[in-house]
């Protein structure tokens, strides 16, 4: 049979579709051909790019990882002084002051581990009650008569 006239699709062969990625390895392997080629018949080939890091003398990789060096070190400095920043802010905000009466509730080991504890606590740790601004009686609301 004859084929059909007209401009070919170069995505479609032999009612097949092709992958993009197909075409464009073959597209790579093509060109290079054309170079190879070019290069034979001393033709200025296309010009010649950056070496690929696997191409790289042994001093161009030293330098390049100073650089790499010095660049991680900075960003990691510039990353630390935010994380610092950010812990200086937070604590800040978090650290209102409340000046009112208030209880404390304190509790702390004892260096004197052999007395008898208090009714409900445990050897070795001392605990109390501290009113800060205030009394015991304001708390409680006066004074108890009981009796």
């Amino acid at each position: 049979g004859s084929s059909p006239t007209g401009p070919k699709v170069p995505m479609v062969r032999a009612n097949r579709i092709l992958r993009h990625s197909t075409m464009e390895q073959r597209q790579l392997r093509d060109e290079t051909k054309a170079r190879a080629a070019a290069a034979e018949l001393g033709l200025d080939p296309a010009p010649k790019k950056e070496p690929k890091p696997s191409m790289l003398t042994q001093e161009m990789r030293l330098e390049e990882a100073v650089r790499t060096e010095e660049r991680s070190r900075e960003e990691f400095k510039a990353l630390q002084s935010q994380e610092d920043e950010r812990r200086r802010s937070r604590r800040q905000r978090r650290r209102v002051m409340y000046n009112g009466p208030r209880i404390r509730f304190v509790s702390r080991l004892c260096a004197d581990a052999g007395a008898e504890p208090l009714i409900g606590g445990r050897p070795g740790v001392e605990n109390s009650v501290e009113f800060i601004d205030c009394s015991f009686e304001e708390i409680c609301g006066g004074t108890s008569n009981s009796g």
